[in-house]
């Protein structure tokens, strides 16, 4: 089972009802393996290998390189290495926690969601054998969602603890992914389509899994695809979220004086296109939780657009979808919704993050009912950069209502929640999908 702490999930608040949605988010996680995907996806056979419906003739490649760096990469990784054994010259792929060796891929730890000394060397180590790749060679990237922080290769310009203070402010801004990228890619040496011109002239495939809405290849693969942003985006996202005197010195000189001939490779610059797969998409989860609530025979529906606005923002909506269904459902009923929320933090702010925040702000907001659940969690496992994946939330958790207001306002949420014993921890999950939220109305 994915969820580590069940047992302790269930023994309080509306059990029958925590049961459903802790199924339904233990689907919904599994749904979105990148291992099982990759291998129902890929095969060989007589030197030809296939993804989906395209096939590419290995027998033709000198060496096969695997590069990967993301929450998400070591399954892809591992079901490669395991389809293609031997043919495999050499590899790296970068992750959070080493939980195994892999026999011709080297496994790097590095840090994540702020880069470490570990991230600069990996990125050094990965761009070296993207460089030495030539003519006749093929490279198999398995970059996904975190790589940003597990391969950090800033300008010369900036120093390397600049580059980690910058992270440190663009995750606490209220920025989406998208803008937070906007401004990363043009303060790298590998993002940003860096890395696969640096392969070039090696032929480049991308297996990779989503993270963000609409699966945007560039913001989910971004290292080894033309970049649609641009100097200017970044400049506006600085702009947006008045981040100019936080920033450190370097950085800001850095796109003070920037030009177009720092400005991220396009389709253009590309002598020829890495050939891109998506092997899992952003919204898998959700479909996983749908298709079990199908199986289940369980009334539901799916919020078709995404969530990612503010946590507080998002909840109060919810809220008011709940208390809507509530009064007009036939029950059981669930609602199911994915997306990416933020949180806008201050200089002084606790431990949590968006999905704890987005569980306990729509509990505060929704109808009292002892049989509603509310579940939000990250499906990579760890929410805001804590070891808890996020929260499941009932009339249980009201008994904390005044500390939990409290916890709010000051961005504190997980201390109050594991008083609660609320906080779902699924340890590393192995994907990096959408985030999955399920309410259930009993």
């Amino acid at each position: 089972m994915q969820i580590k702490n069940y047992d302790e999930l269930i023994s309080h608040g509306f059990s029958d009802g925590r049961k459903i949605v802790l199924d339904l988010i233990e689907h919904g996680i599994k749904s979105a393996d990148p291992y099982y995907a990759v291998k129902r996806s890929v095969s060989i056979e007589d030197g030809i290998l296939r993804i989906h419906s395209f096939e590419i003739d290995l027998r033709k490649y000198r060496n096969i390189y695997v590069l990967g760096a993301g929450k998400a990469s070591f399954p892809l990784a591992k079901a490669l290495e395991e389809i293609l054994g031997e043919r495999i010259t050499e590899g790296i792929v970068v992750v959070r926690e080493k939980k195994e060796e892999l026999k011709r891929i080297e496994v790097i730890e590095a840090s994540h969601p702020i880069p470490d000394e570990r991230s600069y060397k990996a990125a050094l180590r990965v761009a070296e054998i993207a460089k030495k790749a030539n003519n006749g060679d093929l490279i198999i990237f398995t970059i996904t969602g975190g790589s940003s922080a597990l391969l950090s290769l800033p300008p010369p310009e900036i120093p390397f603890e600049d580059k980690r203070e910058l992270h440190r402010i663009l995750l606490s801004c209220g920025a989406n992914i998208k803008e937070i990228n906007a401004v990363r890619k043009h303060i790298s040496m590998i993002k940003g389509g860096r890395l696969a011109l640096m392969a070039h002239p090696a032929d480049v495939i991308n297996l990779t899994v989503s993270d963000v809405t609409g699966d945007p290849l560039d913001y989910i693969t971004g290292p080894t695809v033309p970049d649609s942003s641009t100097i200017d985006d970044a400049l506006r996202v600085l702009d947006k979220y008045g981040l100019w005197k936080a920033i450190p010195e370097s950085v800001r000189r850095y796109f003070r004086e920037i030009d177009e001939s720092k400005e991220s490779p396009k389709e253009k610059d590309f002598p020829k296109l890495p050939k891109t797969f998506i092997i899992v998409r952003c919204d898998e989860a959700i479909r996983g939780a749908a298709e079990r609530c199908r199986e289940l025979g369980i009334s539901h529906e799916v919020i078709q657009e995404a969530l990612e606005g503010e946590s507080r923002e998002d909840a109060l909506r919810m809220a008011e979808l709940i208390r809507e269904r509530i009064e007009k459902v036939t029950r059981p009923h669930v609602i199911l919704a994915y997306g990416e929320n933020v949180v806008k933090l201050s200089s002084s702010h606790g431990t949590g993050g968006p999905n704890q925040e987005f569980a306990l702000w729509t509990l505060l907001n929704s109808p009292e009912d002892e049989r509603l659940v509310i579940c939000s969690v990250d499906t990579d496992g760890s929410d805001g950069g804590t070891d808890a994946a996020g929260a499941i939330v009932d009339f249980s958790t009201l008994r904390f209502r005044e500390e939990i207001e409290v916890a709010l306002n000051n961005h504190n949420c997980y201390e109050i929640l594991k008083k609660a014993g609320d906080l779902v921890f699924t340890g590393e999950t192995g994907t990096n999908v959408n985030d999955l939220k399920v309410v259930y109305i009993g």
